[in-house]
């Protein structure tokens, strides 16, 4: 079922039984709609939890302890029954590589989320978890705490309701108060995620009525959704965050709300803090309007207060009735800072929506600057010095289609004088510094002037020298490394989403050379997927020197 694993109650009753999953079983095991009371007892239970971490494997056993990598579990529904976990006690799952779902492994799903458990998957690229083209994958109805997702992707979700996304999580009341959920995303990929039928309207991410959410290096990709993503009341802090190639159709009238992102807020929660959205990817997506719904791309509605700070939002398509591109509603407001808003097509770049709604644009890049703006009633309109139009020259042929060229007006035309409480995050959305050069660039990638291999690298605080060799790779590469003074050094090799893969050095050095040898693997001694990496030089403690390197099979 999608909610509690074993009893729901509708209407009031008497539960005595001989055996059930627990003994003494709270929500998770068995909850009440609305006013329906029960009275419950057994007199043994099935299954004792244990408070301790547990593994899971696909060569696994629901049989085993589940105490170590070599014994581990078969399912990680089981595990998530048989954890033990509370505020003082949190707990992990850890999920090794694999393909998990009902039909390969036998998984129960949605797995329903619990307070102060986390899941961690070896990788995000191969611990996968299908939904076998008809179930969600995880869901929290009750106000889950402090629940952490890390290192996933979740794919091939054909879903019903509007209510219904391959991760939901949802606020529950209890005695007349709302109580909300918190959660940690890391690492996350949702893809193919499609209607049920054409009446219907999943989301792709469905958070609603959260306090506290931490999301980062989040791909929201080929999905069909009646909103792709859809926040609600979130105090969101979300960095490397990429919503692409996504079709979302308002023509379901289940949808309830417009937008590839949708940020709304409940007016219940006055003390909410501002969502706020760093490193943002936007790109290469259709929206399709139909029951008279406006087609959205990125919507702000229901009094949020929201922040984009180094966002590109281009490559977006909208077709039937006219809304926006962005699109801001009454008593919301929407800041968009060192971002990049071009080349959409179909409605209006910015839509604002009303005498109570306040927009802010502070060192972006509008293709036609403030005529981009399509204006409702009387909004506050903050268009800040900075601001420029034109064509910001993308990289279309590289790596990273939206990455800046040598000439983009773009480069250096960023601010770091960001309001109170935000910080830039160390990285763009490549994996390299946030800041190179003068100050920061415009858009969710920063332009990296490149050093060739055969160049010394610059040096900063420190006497150094490291470069490697051959760049591109095959099967390794040797990084050179020259230290003129004695430090504590570390060497690390990064993906191209910031996520460490491997530590090549972690020692204190007398003055000398050193020769490194990466053979693309990481820390398991596991082959890594051909790509773009980079290594980082850490003395002492301090961020020194990073180099870009591609593996190639």
């Amino acid at each position: 079922a999608g909610r509690v694993n074993d009893i729901w109650v509708r209407s009031s009753v008497d539960i005595i039984l001989n055996i059930f999953t627990l003994d003494n079983p709270n929500f998770e095991f068995i909850d009440n709609h609305e006013d329906a009371e029960y009275t419950f007892s057994c007199q043994q239970s099935a299954i004792e939890q244990i408070p301790t971490d547990l593994y899971v494997s696909t060569e696994g056993s629901d049989e085993n302890s589940g105490l170590t990598p070599e014994e581990p579990l078969k399912t990680i529904s089981y595990a998530n029954i048989l954890i033990k976990a509370d505020s003082l006690d949190p707990r992990n799952i850890y999920v090794a590589d694999g393909l998990y779902s009902t039909l390969q492994t036998g998984e129960h799903l949605p797995i329903n989320l619990k307070s102060y458990v986390s899941f961690i998957g070896e990788s995000e690229e191969n611990t996968i978890i299908d939904g076998d083209e008809y179930y969600p994958i995880m869901s929290g109805w009750d106000g889950e705490r402090e629940v952490g997702i890390k290192n996933f992707t979740f794919q091939n979700c054909k879903l019903a309701s509007h209510h219904w996304a391959p991760l939901t999580m949802m606020f529950t009341i209890i005695d007349d108060i709302w109580k909300r959920f918190s959660v940690t995303l890391e690492n996350l990929t949702i893809k193919n995620t499609t209607p049920r039928t054409s009446d219907d309207g999943p989301r792709a991410l469905e958070l609603v009525d959260g306090d506290n959410i931490e999301m980062k290096n989040i791909s929201i990709t080929d999905n069909t959704c009646g909103a792709a993503v859809h926040l609600w009341t979130m105090n969101l802090n979300a960095e490397n965050f990429i919503v692409n190639n996504t079709q979302y159709s308002s023509g379901s009238e289940s949808s309830h709300g417009n937008g590839l992102i949708l940020l709304r807020h409940n007016s219940l929660f006055a003390d909410d803090n501002p969502d706020i959205i760093k490193n943002l990817l936007l790109c290469d997506n259709i929206s399709i309007s139909d029951f008279g719904f406006p087609a959205l791309t990125f919507s702000v509605a229901g009094g949020c207060e929201a922040y984009v700070i180094n966002g590109t939002i281009t490559e977006n398509y909208q077709q039937g009735m006219a809304g926006g591109i962005i699109r801001v509603d009454s008593g919301s407001d929407l800041s968009l800072i060192n971002s990049i808003v071009h080349n959409n097509v179909g409605g209006h770049p910015v839509y604002l929506n009303g005498d109570d709604v306040e927009f802010t644009v502070d060192h972006c890049l509008f293709t036609n600057g403030y005529e981009d703006l399509f204006i409702v009633g009387d909004p506050v309109i903050n268009w800040e010095e900075g601001n420029i139009e034109g064509d910001p020259l993308f990289n279309i042929d590289g790596d990273y289609p939206f990455a800046l060229m040598e000439l983009s007006p773009c480069i250096d035309a960023g601010t770091l004088n960001l309001p109170e409480g935000i910080e830039l995050p160390e990285f763009d959305l490549a994996g390299n510094p946030r800041i190179v050069g003068v100050t920061i660039d415009m858009g969710a990638y920063e332009y990296q002037d490149s050093v060739s291999v055969s160049e010394e690298p610059q040096v900063l605080k420190y006497d150094f020298l490291i470069s490697n060799f051959p760049n591109p790779f095959k099967s390794s590469t040797k990084i050179k490394l020259e230290l003129k003074e004695e430090a504590h050094v570390q060497v690390e090799v990064y993906n191209i989403k910031g996520q460490k893969v491997r530590t090549l050095m972690d020692v204190q050095t007398v003055p000398g050379k050193f020769e490194l040898i990466w053979c693309g693997k990481d820390e398991s001694d596991k082959k890594v997927a051909s790509g773009t990496y980079f290594y980082k030089l850490i003395i002492d403690g301090e961020d020194k020197a990073y180099r870009n390197m591609v593996l190639l099979h």
